[in-house]
């Protein structure tokens, strides 16, 4: 099963991939085709954008601002935050109990990314008036802050006494939570007064596909990679390898504005 799974992160990461490089031939091929004609417009000075990622380990949101470097380039604060995920993790149900809830096995702590760094981005083909299609690369870096959360669940003790709840919350433990007694997962307040802290560093590298003919309002398509490396290893699952680096593959549907002040 996880090699299933694992297979096909990689399928999607290279269709992805393959789709970008077709992309930005016909890109490429349009420029070409009108070799000469330059388009002249008016430099926006402040950008933003914003959107949703989906990525290999989870899914986030995003935010740039940014101001122009040159008339195709911009320099960028980068702000997201991120859900990531063990990739050995699978999710059950206790089978014996109707109303059980959704649980990950072994798992033994939650990881949030928040990320706040800086980037660039280049155009390598223009809007002008050639379809309303741009291609750009990208990249950020910076500092990363990864928010370990306790995982919690509902686990069934059947010979309670009579003032003893058989339905009791507790923090998982590996050597007495097991699949015959987890009833489901807690409700994710539980473990939030016990959340630490882990500091680390982000690198990110991207293209980016722009649609629309306004050069005011951005309609963008981002697909990359990014890698968080932390100062140690995040104890995510209990009986499998846990690292201190993640890499992930995502594409990021993006909204946003230029302008000038």
């Amino acid at each position: 099963m996880h090699f299933s799974k694992v297979h096909s992160i990689h399928f999607s990461c290279l269709f992805v991939f393959t789709f970008s490089l077709l992309l930005f031939t016909n890109a490429k091929a349009q420029t070409l085709e009108i070799e000469g004609v330059e388009q002249i417009g008016i430099v926006y000075k402040e950008i933003y954008h914003a959107g949703l990622t989906i990525h290999s380990a989870g899914w986030g949101i995003n935010y740039r601002r940014g101001k122009n470097i040159t008339a195709y380039s911009y320099k960028f604060l980068d702000f997201s935050i991120t859900g990531m995920k063990h990739p050995k993790e699978v999710k059950t149900f206790n089978p014996f109990y109707q109303n059980s809830s959704g649980y990950v096995y072994g798992k033994q702590n939650s990881l949030t990314i928040l990320r706040a760094g800086v980037g660039k981005l280049k155009e390598i083909n223009s809007k002008g008036d050639v379809g309303g299609f741009a291609v750009s690369y990208s990249y950020f870096f910076g500092p990363t802050i990864g928010f370990q959360k306790p995982v919690y669940l509902e686990v069934y003790y059947p010979d309670a006494g009579i003032l003893d709840p058989n339905l009791r919350i507790e923090r998982y433990d590996e050597t007495k939570h097991f699949t015959d007694n987890i009833y489901g997962r807690a409700p994710f307040s539980n473990g939030l007064s016990e959340m630490r802290f882990v500091p680390g560093l982000y690198a990110a590298f991207n293209f980016n596909f722009e649609f629309g003919k306004s050069q005011q309002t951005i309609r963008m398509i981002e697909t990359g990679a990014g890698i968080d490396l932390f100062s140690r290893k995040i104890p995510m699952m209990a009986f499998e390898e846990n690292t201190p680096l993640f890499l992930s593959f995502h594409i990021r549907l993006l909204y946003g504005k230029r302008w000038n002040k």
